[in-house]
């Protein structure tokens, strides 16, 4: 196996440190090949240092010459750029891959950019937009593992709209689908969610005890920037049920992980939040 393989292997495994150390061999073995760079975006994200994904990404794009490498590539980018809130570029990168996926004629197989396009627009409060994407992304998908993100997103729209009831629902079957799969990111995710969902209508226990546990879960696999929006989620539990000191606490805690990441736009949103306490 070259040292793209090995740097791919050990991604798998979630040996970060070693994936990257063949990354770097890799592209000095291969400098012409998008690949390498594409592994080590990958591995860069998985810590939490999305300035040098995002490099990486880029320079994958530029040496990328075939379409299908371009719409993961693009992907990827926009994963990046969603993460620190430059929602406008990742909806761009998005809607490439989007278009690439349907010019290959595969769109059916790729639904995750349609669920990713969904996200970004619900970040920006496009609500109408994301249902369009995801009603396009239900009707096409039949794979129970994939329909969990759709349902994610599905159910931070009833948030967002109000109804508490429909998000729950959503969420914890997106939760139960991803459980079945053992999708640990995505199980974070939708703890973190279904406790913001509690915090909405006051059950502060229950509120309290899911997103402890999605922080805690973070936490534990070195994911940064759900573990900044857990510490965010948790502050803004604490600022309704009127702990001020807890969530000064918690809102300084993402604050300092937002400021890490390079999620600069969270981390200003978060100043707003400590002003009102």
């Amino acid at each position: 196996m070259d040292s793209i393989g090995k740097c791919f292997e050990n991604l798998e495994k979630k040996n970060i440190k070693k994936a990257i150390e063949y990354g770097k061999i890799a592209i000095r073995e291969y400098p012409d090949d998008f690949e390498p760079h594409l592994c080590l975006a990958i591995a860069y994200r998985e810590i939490g240092k999305l300035d040098l994904a995002y490099k990486h990404l880029l320079t994958a794009e530029e040496i990328a010459d075939n379409k299908e490498d371009l719409m993961l590539i693009c992907d990827q980018i926009g994963q990046i750029l969603s993460k620190i809130d430059q929602l406008d570029d990742a909806i761009f990168y998005y809607k490439r891959a989007y278009n690439l996926a349907k010019e290959l004629n595969q769109l059916e197989e790729n639904t995750h950019i349609l669920n990713n396009l969904a996200d970004a627009h619900i970040k920006k409060g496009e609500v109408e937009k994301a249902k369009e994407y995801l009603e396009i992304a239900l009707e096409i998908e039949k794979k129970e593992e994939k329909l969990a993100h759709i349902y994610s997103s599905v159910g931070v729209i009833y948030s967002g709209l109000g109804n508490h009831q429909k998000a729950i629902e959503y969420l914890e079957k997106a939760m139960e689908i991803n459980k079945k799969y053992d999708n640990k990111k995505a199980i974070i995710a939708n703890k973190i969610n279904i406790g913001s969902v509690y915090t909405e209508v006051g059950e502060y226990e229950k509120a309290e005890k899911y997103i402890t546990e999605g922080t805690e879960d973070a936490k534990k696999i070195g994911d940064r920037y759900w573990q900044a929006i857990g510490y965010w989620s948790l502050g803004k539990l604490y600022k309704k049920n009127g702990n001020r000191k807890k969530a000064e606490e918690y809102l300084r805690r993402a604050f300092k992980l937002f400021k890490i990441i390079g999620a600069i736009k969270d981390a200003k949103l978060i100043i707003l939040d400590m002003l009102e306490l």
